[in-house]
């Protein structure tokens, strides 16, 4: 396969997933929702209303030449999309059927419960269940912890389909596998899960790892990972979301696709990921497209932490001035990314752009990301 490759990435937001391409030696294109000014510095992207959703994305890739695709959140939630899509585009990833199988949650707790694995309750509905916080409300349709609430007598029912999950307290953990197509998992990594906005505690806010993990539970994920591969035939990347309680992982969701953590370990590790992905998947790429050697470091790999700046009240983007990206390194941490055009209307609760820094330890990083996001609420008078 020659270097310039032309790699069609389809989501919510693609632009982690774009520069990871660019660190494969590849050629990103790209739809989303948002067409960042970062973004189009890199690639050609085309950039559909949030409102149009999904149908908009399908509808601009089936008029696009056929090539290679990949996809990023919530294209894990349409599965029947995704089959119409490869159709047209050769698909480096998990299919349809996987998908349907991986994000039921019904299903998973059924391949948990039989392999003797932690998993949290679930109910079709509120019948019969306490209205005390000790249930969450969720989507089945769930993206970056929209519209998850607790259960309790205040509780609107939510207008799409829904279930019902047991609520554990703890910290919420993601971690990152690779599936090869001849079956198991490799345990990529750990991050520590940012979580939670005015009016929305479960929003995902972001990630720091890696994270350091006991024996014990090292042990149990790497069961965890073998047990979801051979249950749902997965392949390449994903991630799992899980509450760690008693040195367990109390598994939340699957993500069977690129996640938001793959850039974290790719600018961590300088492991070029996406290689190791689309390889997974059968994609057959020349030794020009090595995959990208770990750092040789005399200590544990440094600490990378990225978190979402959401608006707290309707506002209209600035410029902010940002470094060329065609001229940093792909394997450099940016300080800010995900930047939108100036005059951008942004309401309460959007995302905003997302904040980058590095420390020795999660919480040196989380720290730092805190005074980041309190510089930039105040200048943006966000």
């Amino acid at each position: 396969m020659n270097t310039t490759q032309t790699i069609l990435i389809i989501g919510a937001s693609t632009r982690a997933a774009a520069v990871s391409a660019l660190r494969a030696g590849l050629k990103p294109r790209c739809l989303d929702y948002f067409a960042d000014r970062d973004l189009v510095a890199i690639c050609t992207v085309n950039r559909v209303e949030s409102g149009v959703g999904v149908a908009g994305l399908e509808r601009l890739a089936l008029g696009l030449p056929q090539g290679p695709w990949l996809y990023t959140g919530p294209l894990e939630n349409h599965p029947d999309r995704v089959e119409r899509i490869s159709r047209t585009h050769r698909l480096y990833g998990n299919a349809a059927e996987t998908l349907r199988g991986a994000r039921d949650p019904f299903r998973l707790v059924e391949v948990l419960r039989r392999q003797g694995l932690p998993y949290l309750e679930t109910r079709p509905d509120a019948r019969r269940l306490p209205r005390d916080g000790t249930w969450l409300v969720k989507p089945i349709a769930s993206a970056g912890g929209r519209l998850v609430q607790h259960l309790d007598h205040a509780t609107v029912p939510l207008a799409e389909p829904s279930y019902l999950q047991r609520f554990l307290d703890g910290p919420s953990y993601s971690a990152l596998f690779l599936a090869p197509q001849e079956g198991g998992a490799e345990l990529v990594g750990v991050t520590r899960q940012l979580l939670g906005t005015p009016g929305s505690p479960f929003a995902y806010r972001g990630n720091i790892g890696p994270s350091l993990v006991s024996a014990p539970l090292m042990s149990r994920l790497h069961q965890v990972g073998n047990v979801l591969c051979s249950a749902f035939r997965l392949v390449g990347l994903f991630g799992v979301d899980y509450i760690q309680h008693d040195e367990e992982p109390w598994l939340v969701e699957i993500n069977p696709r690129y996640t938001a953590s793959v850039e974290i370990f790719e600018l961590a590790t300088h492991r070029t990921l996406l290689i190791e992905h689309l390889r997974a998947c059968g994609m057959d790429l020349e030794e020009s497209n090595p995959p990208g050697k770990p750092k040789a470091f005399t200590t544990r790999a440094p600490v990378v932490g990225k978190a979402i700046l959401y608006a707290q009240r309707n506002l209209v983007a600035p410029k902010i001035e940002i470094e060329d990206p065609r001229c940093r390194d792909p394997f450099a941490v940016p300080a800010i990314a995900d930047v939108p055009w100036p005059g951008t209307a942004i309401a309460a609760g959007e995302p905003i752009m997302t904040l980058f820094t590095t420390g020795h330890d999660v919480q040196e990083c989380e720290d730092r990301l805190a005074e980041q996001e309190s510089f930039w609420q105040h200048r943006l008078k966000a």
